[in-house]
């Protein structure tokens, strides 16, 4: 082969070599048709080259949807994160560049995920930024507004107990019923949910949401 024929085979066999990541968001008769060219012992004969071409010009559309997709999703819920934490009365409490500084991660991950080629690692990445980044920089925030005053000259004020931050979603609940039936039952896992919330307060801790 060579010319354009050459090209096409070079270009399909670049593609089933280096985005097997993607494969599950791409359409099977598509990618059979790139496999099928490949293994053939003759792919140059007949329409196979012809076919391949627009298999692969049909996966590309395929990928670069699916990929628009999930860096929207994963876009918007990152700035959901960031407008949770803008939210807090001690982010408000904080100066513009500690603001920056708390919100500057997240921006490096939107940046990453609008680069990020394989369509499984986005959500991926979107999942990490809202739960532990997300706590990480909650916590900050909260450390760098309410900072200990024992520097201060004459202040004999100790210093502030380190704020913990539970995830509402990591609070295991002490109830087995996998459904919920009936009003009672309702009830019932409502009381199981305020007594493991209650006993997070008890050990000084605090409930993200």
């Amino acid at each position: 082969m060579n010319g354009a024929q050459r090209g096409i085979f070079e270009n399909l066999l670049l593609y089933l070599e280096s985005n097997n990541a993607n494969f599950d968001y791409i359409g099977n008769e598509s990618l059979e048709k790139l496999s099928t060219v490949a293994e053939s012992s003759a792919p140059y004969k007949g329409t196979l080259m012809q076919e391949a071409k627009a298999a692969l010009e049909l996966i590309h559309k395929e990928e670069a949807a699916q990929q628009k997709l999930e860096r929207k999703t994963a876009t918007e819920a990152i700035q959901q994160s960031i407008d949770k934490l803008k939210s807090f009365v001690d982010f408000a409490k904080l100066d513009t560049k500690q603001q920056d500084e708390i919100i500057a991660p997240f921006e490096r991950v939107i940046n990453k995920i609008e680069q990020e080629r394989f369509i499984g690692n986005i959500p991926t990445k979107a999942n990490n930024a809202t739960t532990d980044l997300y706590q990480k920089q909650l916590e900050l925030t909260v450390r760098w507004a309410n900072p200990p005053k024992t520097d201060e000259p004459g202040s004999n004020e100790p210093a502030k107990p380190k704020i913990v931050f539970v995830r509402k979603e990591s609070v295991k609940i002490n109830f087995t019923k996998p459904v919920l039936e009936t009003k009672q039952e309702v009830e019932e896992y409502l009381a199981a949910l305020k007594e493991q919330y209650l006993r997070i307060f008890d050990e000084d801790k605090r409930i993200s949401l």
